[in-house]
């Protein structure tokens, strides 16, 4: 009788001690993870394919520290429990989800990136995938933007002077949002490209590109020293090459205002006034 209430009381100071002691372990580790160095990163890296977020153009919109927080937000976005460890902690981007972090809004002139998180030497590593440079927009009321091969603003840019660099100005009062496209519909774009890269194909040097009023659906090209081309933004005419060919060998082309293409099969002129 004695001895089962020595083993029995035995059994309750064990299992006292194992609770202790698994209090002081979760004490422990909680420690280690969330308020000592010992998860804390030693290192961020970051590497961009192209570097223009790096550039002085883009300056003061893009930086390191931003991309992290960017990224920190879509990671806590997936995993909330996870905004407790904080990003300066190394399982915050080991445990968190790493694709699909970037977003059109939130991160629009990043493709893609790509995290690589070193356990061993606390460093993460960034690799941006930017936006490629296609060319200018700019807006009256919003100044000048970097736009991507499908028409999508993605970062501010300079007001760019000459032909080397596709700029498209706009007449149209309008906010212009990171992240969405220069223009309503995708098939305008594409239009506009098609046209443009037709004019040059037929050497004839661009002064400007212009977006006219948007609720007539038009937009010119001024011609150096020769006339406007005026189009739809609906449709590209369908022997566009061959209707080029034909004007930029008349005689009076320098001394045209302007072709008129908005309605398909018909081209309307005017003369510069003598």
């Amino acid at each position: 009788m004695l001895l089962k209430k020595k083993q029995s009381k035995f059994r309750k100071v064990l299992k006292f001690i194992i609770i202790i002691l698994i209090i002081v372990a979760i004490i422990g580790v909680c420690y280690l993870v969330f308020y000592s160095d010992f998860c804390k990163v030693n290192n961020f890296n970051f590497k961009y394919s192209n570097n223009y977020l790096k550039s002085e153009d883009v300056s003061g919109f893009f930086s390191n520290e931003f991309l992290v927080s960017s990224l920190a937000t879509q990671v806590v976005k997936n995993k909330k429990i996870l905004g407790y460890l904080g990003s300066n902690n190394i399982l915050f981007w080991k445990l968190g989800k790493k694709n699909n972090l970037t977003s059109k809004h939130i991160l629009p002139s990043v493709k893609k990136v790509n995290i690589k998180v070193d356990l061993w030497n606390r460093e993460v590593s960034f690799f941006a995938e930017e936006k490629s440079f296609f060319g200018i927009f700019c807006n009256n009321s919003d100044g000048c933007y970097a736009f991507d091969n499908n028409g999508i603003v993605f970062a501010p840019a300079p007001k760019s002077k000459g032909s080397l660099i596709l700029k498209i100005n706009d007449s149209n009062k309008r906010p212009i949002v990171l992240g969405e496209r220069i223009l309503p519909e995708k098939e305008w774009f594409n239009n506009i490209i098609n046209a443009i890269n037709l004019i040059k194909k037929n050497n004839l040097n661009i002064e400007s590109i212009n977006i006219k009023d948007l609720d007539l659906e038009e937009w010119g090209v001024k011609i150096a020293n020769g006339p406007e081309l005026i189009f739809s933004l609906n449709f590209v005419p369908s022997d566009l090459n061959e209707i080029l060919k034909t004007l930029k060998d008349r005689t009076d082309f320098p001394d045209i205002n302007y072709f008129d293409m908005r309605v398909e099969n018909r081209i309307y002129y005017h003369p510069n006034e003598q």
